[in-house]
């Protein structure tokens, strides 16, 4: 009897056994290095997924019927293609926001999607290799969905920052996933189950963690709570523009998002730049470069989309430019200063003249004059006969005429942008 009950248990384990798909290699996976809510991060997206095999290029075995004969090689048929599709992206996006990683960007989208402008890090993943043994339990009844299995990948990563326009990061993880359960669709959830644990696997790397996640030299500040700029500390200029164009050349400067860019000025003594919020377009950080070339970067503080206004730091002190806060002369010399059309051209500084100030729709006003501007040039000062500030370039208002352009008036920069 002891003898039957043995041979009949050891009859069960070799069905059970023949009735399993080959195993593939197993991929540990590591403890996702979460980000806390209070801890400031750089918005990231997936930009595509690419399977780097050759063509017909061997994955595993195929197998079908219940006891999972073998029906020959399962071989890549696709060569290189993007698998970026809507069920990876999604993957890829609820492994991040499991982990608080600020992930941007929908992957429903079925036109153009806003949300990617605001992605300053954009992730791409290569998969150099791949293991896959599947069985088709059902096939004989026609049915090629139902499938069990495992799946063993390696993606080589890359990290690309928008603002440096550079890879800055890279690294290779794995995944695995092996279920012996056959299911609906079966093969998809493997595969995607695989990938989900070696994205998984990236946000458990230190290095991928410190790269999202970005220390805050500097208060982050609310909403309308008065910031210190030393905006009035600095004297006016009264000798001519000529004079003061060394200051000129160290304020002004170019802002770069991964959008495109547009111009911006220090004011103050405290490292504070004013631009437009059409040029961060709602980016919460931007590349500030300076006439020398060097770059810094920058932190947006606040906004005010009505006036078309931003408030950004750097987070050292920096020399700006005075503020004249008078209303101005019609018919007197004004100045444009900015990076008009390309960043080569920063420091272009146009002559034009007051022509009046007017009280726009929204019941604000702004400073009219022929002074010529360009795409490129939204965010830079208007400079009085001497170079003091009196105004700041904004885009989209009165394109449709020849040397018609608006500023908004330097006095109402501490109102709408709450500093002192």
């Amino acid at each position: 009897m002891l003898l039957e009950r043995t041979l009949h248990a050891s009859l069960i384990v070799i069905f059970l056994s023949s009735c399993a798909t080959p195993a593939v290699q197993y991929a540990e996976v590591g403890k996702v290095i979460e980000i806390e809510r209070d801890v400031d991060s750089i918005p990231l997206a997936l930009s595509k997924i690419v399977v780097k095999l050759r063509r017909l290029e061997l994955l595993g075995r195929v197998q079908g019927g219940w006891l999972c004969v073998d029906q020959g090689p399962l071989e890549w048929q696709g060569g290189r293609i993007n698998i970026a599709t809507e069920e990876i992206t999604e993957i890829f996006r609820d492994e991040m926001v499991k982990g608080g990683y600020p992930i941007v960007g929908d992957p429903n989208a079925l036109f153009e999607d806003p949300e990617m402008s605001k992605a300053e890090l954009l992730v791409g993943g290569s998969i150099k290799s791949l293991e896959a043994n599947y069985c088709y339990p059902n096939i004989g009844l026609g049915d090629a969905s139902t499938a069990k299995g495992g799946v063993f990948m390696e993606i080589d990563w890359q990290v690309y920052n928008t603002l440096d326009r550079k890879v800055v990061y890279q690294t290779t993880t794995k995944g695995s996933f092996d279920s012996q359960d056959a299911r609906r669709d079966g093969s998809f959830l493997i595969f995607s189950t695989a990938f989900a644990n070696a994205t998984q696997n990236l946000m458990a790397e230190p290095g991928f963690y410190k790269l999202v996640t970005r220390p805050i030299d500097f208060a982050e500040v609310q909403n309308f709570k008065p910031i210190d700029t030393n905006i009035n500390e600095l004297a006016i200029f009264k000798d001519s523009i000529q004079t003061n164009n060394d200051r000129i050349a160290q304020a002004v400067v170019t802002v770069r998002t991964n959008s495109g860019h547009g111009s911006g000025f220090f004011m103050g003594n405290k490292g504070y730049i004013i631009s437009n919020e059409h040029v961060v377009s709602g980016a919460k950080f931007v590349k500030i470069i300076t006439s020398t070339g060097r770059e810094l970067l920058g932190e947006v503080v606040r906004t005010d989309k009505a006036r078309d206004l931003a408030l950004i730091t750097v987070g050292e002190a920096r020399i700006g430019l005075p503020l004249n806060k008078s209303i101005g002369i019609v018919g007197q010399d004004v100045y444009a200063a900015g990076s008009p059309f390309l960043e080569s051209f920063n420091l272009t500084i146009t002559k034009g003249i007051y022509s009046s100030l007017r009280v726009s729709d929204r019941g604000f006003e702004l400073i009219q004059s022929d002074v010529q501007v360009a795409p490129g040039s939204s965010g830079g000062p208007l400079l009085d006969e001497n170079g003091n500030i009196i105004g700041v370039t904004v885009s989209g208002v009165g394109r449709g005429e020849m040397g018609i352009n608006f500023f908004v008036p330097a006095k109402d920069l501490e109102k709408y942008l709450g500093i002192y």
